[in-house]
């Protein structure tokens, strides 16, 4: 249990760093290289990428819309006929992240379990 929280802790803490600087797809290479290196069980593997991502993009999505005053989620939300609710965009942002975080981080346990490493 321990290690899978420290992997969702790094996997959202390097993405934090790495998302100034590189585009937003770096969250799959830093899912992907924290798996390669600590491994572990199949079947959790993509939890661990998951949640890193989804808590990181929701705790982001929510500071970001909280600044503009809720303004452009408002707009998603109207485009995509969603409810007026900001908190349903930055949810969906999340999903959409932790789906990818979350397939990057089980590519780098298959591909550690393939090549014994």
């Amino acid at each position: 249990m321990k290690i899978i929280l420290l992997k969702i802790t790094l996997i959202a803490g390097i993405s934090f760093g790495f998302q100034f600087i590189l585009p937003w797809w770096i969250i799959v290479i830093v899912a992907f290289a924290i798996e390669l290196l600590f491994g572990g069980k199949t079947s959790l593997s993509f939890f661990s990428g998951f949640y890193g991502i989804f808590i990181y993009w929701l705790i982001y999505a929510g500071i970001i819309d909280f600044q503009n005053g809720f303004l452009l989620s408002k707009k998603i939300a109207t485009l995509f006929h969603l409810p007026q609710m900001p908190l349903i965009v930055a949810l969906v942002t999340a999903l959409i992240g932790g789906l990818v975080g979350g397939m990057g981080s089980l590519t780098g346990n298959l591909f550690r379990k393939v090549f014994d490493i």
